[in-house]
C-alpha cells in the first residue's frame, strides 16, 4: 500500500492493526494492493520509488493472530446465516468451520480475493522477504506495541500521519483459552518461520 503524501509504504498483514494504521494513513480500506507481500508490491511500482519511500509492516503473535483472526470472521455468522455475501476466504470459514479448532484444521489452503492472497498459514515473515529470505521492510513493528511503534515509523513520514485509532476489532476471550495442547503445537509447527524470526511464544501476555 503506497502512500505518495507520506512517502511511506506500507505492508498490510491481515490482523495486525492495519486497518487503523490505514485509516491514519488516508487510505480506504478497500485499496486493491491492501494485502500484497512486499515482494508483490516492489514488482509493481516505480523503482525510485520503492527505493526512496520508507518501507514498513506490522507483525503479530501468530497464537493471538488465529483467534483474532477466526473471532473477526465467525461475528458475521448470523449475517452468513441471512444470505449474506461475503469474499471467498469468509464464505469458506463460515460454511466450513464452527469451532475454532475447525479454523485451524479445515482451513489449510491458499484464497485468492480481490484485495490479495490469504491463508491462515503463510507466515508473516514471507508477506516482508524476497525470494532468497531477504527483509524488504525498512521497520517491522509488533501490534503489541502498535501505538509506540507507530509513533516511531511515522518519524520518517513526509508529513504527518492522521489519529491511530482502534478499528476493525473482534471481541473474544484470552487467545489461550481457545487452544488445545494439540492445537497450539499445530501452531507452534506452522509458524516456525515467525516465531524464529520475532521470538513469540505461546506464553506471551494473552490477550
Amino acid at each position: 500500500m503506497i502512500t505518495h503524501e507520506h512517502g511511506a509504504i506500507f505492508i498490510h498483514v491481515q490482523k495486525t492493526g492495519g486497518s487503523s494504521i490505514s485509516a491514519a494513513l488516508g487510505k480506504s480500506f478497500a485499496e486493491p494492493d491492501k494485502h500484497w507481500t512486499a515482494l508483490e508490491v516492489r514488482r509493481a511500482c516505480d523503482p525510485i520509488i520503492w527505493a526512496s519511500y520508507y518501507k514498513f509492516a506490522f507483525v503479530r503473535n501468530p497464537w493471538a493472530r488465529l483467534v483474532s483472526w477466526y473471532a473477526m470472521i465467525d461475528q458475521h455468522r448470523p449475517a452468513y446465516e441471512q444470505g449474506g455475501t461475503f469474499n471467498r476466504f469468509q464464505t469458506a470459514v463460515l460454511s466450513r468451520t464452527r469451532t475454532f479448532s475447525d479454523f485451524l484444521r479445515t482451513m489449510d489452503e491458499v484464497f485468492e480475493d480481490q484485495d490479495g492472497v490469504k491463508s491462515i498459514y503463510r507466515n508473516q515473515i514471507e508477506y516482508l522477504t524476497d525470494v532468497d529470505g531477504n527483509l524488504l521492510v525498512d521497520y517491522v513493528g509488533r501490534t503489541e506495541r502498535l501505538a509506540a511503534d507507530f509513533t516511531e515509523i511515522a518519524r520518517h513520514f513526509k508529513q504527518p500521519p492522521g489519529a491511530l485509532q482502534v478499528l476493525n476489532t473482534s471481541e473474544h476471550k484470552a487467545y489461550g483459552e481457545y487452544y488445545t495442547k494439540a492445537d497450539a503445537d499445530l501452531v507452534a509447527e506452522r509458524y516456525a518461520r515467525d516465531i524464529q524470526a520475532f521470538g513469540y511464544s505461546f506464553s506471551d501476555s494473552q490477550t
